[in-house]
C-alpha cells in the first residue's frame, strides 16, 4: 500500500486456526506413533530378557554376547519413545504429577542405589555426601525427581573416566528456603559455549574430547521442565578443578 512521501507498508496475514490445527495434528502423530512403538518395544525387551536367562534353553557364549547388544539396543529405543511422550506431555501441558511429602535423605539414597549398576557399566563408582538434616523433606512427585536424578547421574557416569567417583552432594542453595542436589563428575567438562545451550531440545552433552555417548538430546530439556514445575531450577557449573557439576535447586521442608 502506498503512502504519502513515497513510502509503503505490507501487511502479512496468517491464519492462527490452521497452524494450529497443523501444530495439534503432528503432536497427534508422534504421541500415536510413540505409543504404536512402545508396546512392542516393551515386549521385545522382556523377550530378550527371558531368553538370556535361559528360559528357552541354555545359552551360548556367543549367543549371550548377541543378545546383550540386541538387549542394549532394545533399551536405547524404550529410553527414546519414552522421551519424545514425555515431551509431546510437556508442550502441551498434559503431564501430570503425583505430589508427595518426602524425606530428602531416604529418598535420595533409593535413588543413588537405583544407578549404581549403570554407573558400573563405565567402570564408575557413585558417592553420596548428604549434608541436610534428616528430616529435611521434598514436595515432589517422586518418580518424577527419580527420572531427573538418573539423567544426572547417567550423564556425569558416561562422560568420567574409567574408575572415577561421580559425587552426589546435598547442601543450602544460595536461594532463601531451597536445597541444591548435585552430580558431580570427573570428565574433561563441556565445550566452551554448551552450558548456555545444554537445557535446550536435541542438544546432547559433549565433552572436550570427541566421545560419542548416545542419547536422545532430551532428557535434560524434560529434566528441566519437571525441576520447574516443582518450583526449583536447575542449573550447571564448570568447577576449576575440573568436570561438570548439574545441579537442581528445590523448595525445602525444613522441620
Amino acid at each position: 500500500m502506498e503512502l504519502p512521501n513515497g513510502l509503503a507498508y505490507r501487511v502479512s496475514l496468517r491464519d492462527q486456526s490452521e497452524i494450529q490445527k497443523l501444530e495439534r495434528m503432528k503432536h497427534e502423530f508422534v504421541s500415536t506413533v510413540s505409543h504404536e512403538l512402545r508396546t512392542p518395544l516393551t515386549a521385545i525387551q522382556g523377550s530378550l530378557g527371558l531368553i538370556a536367562g535361559g528360559v528357552a534353553g541354555p545359552v551360548s557364549e556367543k549367543m549371550g554376547e548377541m543378545l546383550k547388544i540386541a538387549t542394549s539396543n532394545c533399551a536405547r529405543l524404550v529410553y527414546l519413545v519414552n522421551d519424545i511422550l514425555d515431551l509431546e506431555k510437556i508442550e502441551t501441558g498434559c503431564m501430570a504429577y503425583n505430589m508427595t511429602n518426602l524425606l530428602l535423605a531416604t529418598s535420595l539414597a533409593e535413588m543413588v542405589e537405583l544407578n549404581r549398576s549403570y554407573a558400573a557399566r563405565f567402570n564408575v563408582s557413585l558417592e553420596l555426601h548428604n549434608e541436610m538434616p534428616c528430616t529435611v523433606g521434598l514436595y515432589v512427585d517422586k518418580d518424577r525427581l527419580s527420572q531427573v536424578l538418573t539423567n544426572l547421574i547417567a550423564n556425569a557416569a558416561k562422560f568420567s573416566p574409567p574408575n572415577a567417583i561421580v559425587r552426589i552432594e546435598t547442601g543450602e542453595s544460595d536461594a532463601e528456603g531451597k536445597l541444591r542436589i548435585c552430580a558431580r563428575d570427573q570428565g574433561t567438562g563441556m565445550l566452551e559455549g554448551m552450558r548456555e545451550r545444554i537445557f535446550e531440545k536435541f542438544v546432547q552433552v559433549e565433552s572436550t574430547k570427541t566421545r560419542v555417548k548416545g542419547g536422545s538430546g532430551l532428557g535434560l530439556s524434560i529434566s528441566k521442565a519437571i525441576v520447574e514445575a516443582f518450583g526449583g531450577n536447575i542449573g550447571v557449573d564448570c568447577p576449576a578443578a575440573g568436570g561438570s557439576l548439574f545441579y537442581i535447586e528445590l523448595p525445602a521442608q525444613f522441620a
